[in-house]
């Protein structure tokens, strides 16, 4: 009885074990905060306040060691701290965190909100613009569940980024994800372009679906070209200097 004992110990001992895999935690106190889409609707959003590194890192491990996801890949923004945040979701990353040419947040900005706000980007009007399948840069919304992601590159327009709730930054394709594709996503690309006190020095081409100019001037024998496939809005003072040469062009 000893000799079996003691072999059973070593066993456990010799066996390698995986970090513990805990449920994401989230925080549940917050504050509130307004903000806009691009063409200035307003947006209700919330501010969470952090939990623990400790607690940011077990979900980190909750999706790491999780056969499902083991074709998905989690984004460290910073090398010495976890992925895992309760400031910021998938919609406040894709939506407001995140400039249309790039795919890093603004944690300064870390804000949550859910579908219906989301919503107000792409029916507000002017911001964003559904297209037939994803472009770069391009927005994901799965029309069945509370989630938006964002294409990652023009040479693979199928994987994508998002945040997951609390948990961490992700780069997945469409079906290594926790939420469901029971009914077809949504592509669409950012519409909305505003200038404002722009002073045109060299010749410029602009291309956008919906274009305002408030307030601008081109100087002198500068060619502006604007091609738009929606509207262009001049509002304020417009002015041009001698030789200035404007093109506003519908695109068909």
């Amino acid at each position: 009885m000893k000799k079996l004992l003691y072999i059973t110990f070593c066993l456990i001992i010799l066996m390698p074990s995986a970090p513990s895999k805990s449920q994401p935690s989230c925080s549940t106190t917050y504050t509130t905060k307004n903000i806009y889409t691009p063409y200035g609707v307003l947006v209700q959003a919330l501010v969470y306040d952090e939990v623990t590194e400790s607690m940011n890192y077990q979900t980190d491990n909750y999706y790491l060691y999780d056969e499902d996801y083991d074709e998905a890949d989690i984004i460290y923004l910073d090398i010495d701290k976890p992925s895992s945040s309760s400031i910021y979701n998938c919609h406040g990353y894709a939506w407001h965190m995140t400039p249309e040419n790039s795919l890093e947040p603004d944690l300064d900005e870390g804000v949550t909100f859910g579908a219906a706000q989301a919503k107000k980007y792409f029916t507000d009007g002017a911001s964003y613009k559904q297209v037939d399948s994803p472009t770069y840069p391009g927005w994901i919304v799965w029309q069945n569940q509370d989630h938006t992601a964002r294409t990652i590159s023009s040479s693979n327009l199928y994987r994508w980024r998002s945040k997951w709730g609390c948990g961490p930054l992700m780069e997945h394709d469409s079906v290594t994800t926790p939420y469901a594709l029971s009914e077809p996503l949504k592509f669409y690309k950012r519409c909305y372009r505003k200038q404002f006190e722009k002073d045109w020095i060299v010749d410029d081409t602009l291309s956008v679906c919906k274009h305002e100019l408030e307030d601008c001037s081109v100087g002198t024998n500068v060619d502006l070209t604007i091609e738009y496939e929606d509207w262009l809005k001049i509002t304020g003072i417009f002015s041009t200097g001698s030789g200035a040469e404007l093109n506003f062009c519908p695109e068909n």
